[in-house]
C-alpha cells in the first residue's frame, strides 16, 4: 500500500470520528455512562433536586414523600428544553450539553406565594449545573414537555 493511500485512509479515519464526536455532543450523548439520558430521567433528576432545596425546617413548607406524590400533587409541572439556551447551544460540539427543566409546584403550604418554578440546567448525563428559581402565586410551565 502505497503512502498516499495510507494517509488518505487515515485522514478519512479522523474525519469520521471527528464527525462521529461531533454528533454524540450535539445530541446529547453520556459518555461516562455509555448512553442518551430520555427526557423523564432528566425531569426525575430535575425534580428531585428541587424537592430538595427547600428545607423542612419551616414548618409551612409542602414535604413530598415520593417523586409519585409529587408528580400526581403537581399535574403537568415539568418541561424539559434539551435546546434551551443558542449560546450554550454553540458549545455542543466541544462536549458542553445543557438541557433545562422547569419545574413549578406547591412549595409552601399557605402564604401569598406558595408555588415555585425552579429552572435546572443539566449535563448530559442528568448532572445538574446550575438552578435559578422564583416564587410565585401560582403554578404555570410554559408548556409541556419538548424542545
Amino acid at each position: 500500500m502505497s503512502r498516499s493511500r495510507v494517509g488518505l485512509l487515515f485522514g478519512a479515519g479522523f474525519l469520521f470520528l471527528l464527525g462521529l464526536t461531533a454528533t454524540l455532543n450535539v445530541t446529547g450523548f453520556c459518555y461516562a455512562e455509555l448512553r442518551y439520558y430520555g427526557d423523564q430521567e432528566f425531569i426525575d433528576n430535575a425534580a428531585r433536586a428541587t424537592v430538595k432545596w427547600h428545607h423542612d425546617s419551616d414548618p409551612d413548607t409542602e414535604i413530598y414523600d415520593s417523586l409519585d406524590e409529587f408528580y400526581k400533587l403537581n399535574p403537568n409541572c415539568c418541561v424539559l428544553r434539551r435546546w434551551s439556551d443558542p449560546f450554550a447551544n454553540d458549545f455542543r460540539l466541544l462536549g458542553f450539553y445543557v438541557a433545562v427543566a422547569e419545574i413549578s409546584y406547591k412549595a409552601k403550604n399557605q402564604g401569598l406565594e406558595p408555588f415555585y418554578s425552579s429552572y435546572v440546567s443539566m449535563n448530559a448525563c442528568g448532572k445538574v449545573v446550575k438552578r435559578r428559581g422564583i416564587s410565585k402565586d401560582h403554578a404555570h410551565v410554559d408548556s409541556a414537555i419538548g424542545g
